[in-house]
């Protein structure tokens, strides 16, 4: 599993007594072998070459290694099976506490979200909160699996600028972030309600109490 973009070192062994100056030419296929792109046409015989993996999707991709000699004899070898180059994040939406609620401290709230990557490893979530409008972010949970749902106590103080984001990393590096689009209040005061006593004397009016 490699990622688009990165580079990584081809290796080879070469022989033969009438090589040339650049006797190697590198391809690779992403689709099982049935075409074949350049990599470098002409290149010394040092053993190792850089490659710079290009930006594809694909889960068939071979590398192919050709030598020819100066009498024209040619022989090439290939991956002996097919690789995979990632070169997409991951798809994530956060589905809960997307801004502008209104909850209650220290109350148990779940943080919901919906992510897919077709290479994601067995914890690939990282959850987090901000009481800063997304200024500075605290974990809540780290490597946790793609559940879809964390519980959070919400065990802070009360504030209005709270936000809570959720981070998804794939195999190779590929990250994508999905956090509130606005601010988050926490609010865990009770209403204030102050109960009024009826007083003597008073004349009842119809549907009117006077005093």
């Amino acid at each position: 599993l490699l990622k688009g973009g990165s580079t990584v070192a081809i290796k080879w062994t070469a022989t033969d007594v009438n090589f040339g100056s650049n006797p190697i030419a590198i391809h690779y296929s992403s689709n099982g072998g049935s075409t074949w792109t350049s990599i470098t046409a002409s290149q010394a015989n040092s053993g190792t070459y850089n490659w710079s993996v290009p930006l594809i999707d694909s889960s068939d991709v071979y590398v192919r290694i050709s030598s020819t000699d100066l009498a024209g004899n040619n022989s090439s070898v290939s991956s002996s099976s097919p690789f995979t180059i990632d070169s997409s994040a991951p798809s994530v939406t956060l589905t809960s506490l997307t801004g502008g609620q209104v909850i209650a401290g220290n109350v148990a709230r779940s943080i919901t979200w919906s992510a897919t990557d077709a290479n994601l490893g067995s914890n690939p979530v990282t959850v987090e909160y901000s009481s800063n409008s997304g200024g500075a972010w605290t974990s809540l949970a780290t490597a946790i699996a793609n559940t879809g749902t964390y519980t959070w106590s919400v065990a802070v103080a009360d504030g209005t600028h709270y936000r809570v984001r959720v981070k998804v990393v794939d195999q190779v590096g590929w990250a994508t972030i999905a956090a509130s689009a606005s601010d988050i209040i926490v609010n865990s005061d009770a209403p204030s309600l102050t109960q009024t006593t009826l007083t003597s004397p008073y004349v009842s009016t119809g549907n009117t109490v006077t005093f």
